[in-house]
């Protein structure tokens, strides 16, 4: 079974009260994905035929089994903050000189900047990084020079 249909069965199961459309909003998938799925579970005796039948005095006649949820994914914010924690997190960055730095933080913020999985306020801001860290790399070769 595709990912798209255990996350739907998982879902049919711990809410086999509301309707097709509310599962199908609910599992993220279309409502004949749903109707499928449905349609085997009852086959299988996880769900009752009669949706009427569900509940009897207060008591499901066929008690689904508990299945957990698939995890949601990380809201956009998270990816960013994932990225820069990753960085936060190398320890090797300690032992380089400035310029092996000021190399690498160009390099990351090329990388940044061009990835469409951040929030596009984060690509600008390592835009804007850069064209700061590249002027600066270009006043110091510039520089006075030796005497």
């Amino acid at each position: 079974m595709s990912h798209k249909g255990e996350r739907a069965r998982a879902y049919i199961l711990a809410h086999p009260d509301e309707t097709k459309t509310q599962q199908a909003i609910g599992a993220g998938v279309s409502e004949a994905t749903i109707a499928l799925i449905r349609r085997e579970l009852v086959e299988r005796g996880l769900l009752p035929a009669d949706r009427k039948a569900r509940v009897v005095n207060g008591v499901s006649p066929v008690a689904p089994p508990a299945v957990p949820l698939p995890s949601p994914q990380p809201p956009p914010g998270m990816l960013d903050h994932t990225a820069m924690q990753a960085l936060a997190d190398i320890a090797s960055l300690e032992d380089l000189d400035d310029d092996e730095v000021q190399k690498r933080m160009l390099k990351q913020c090329i990388r940044f900047a061009f990835d469409p999985q951040l929030h596009a306020d984060t690509r600008m801001s390592a835009s804007v990084q850069w064209g700061k860290l590249r002027d600066a790399v270009k006043a110091k070769d510039l520089g006075p020079g030796p005497r």
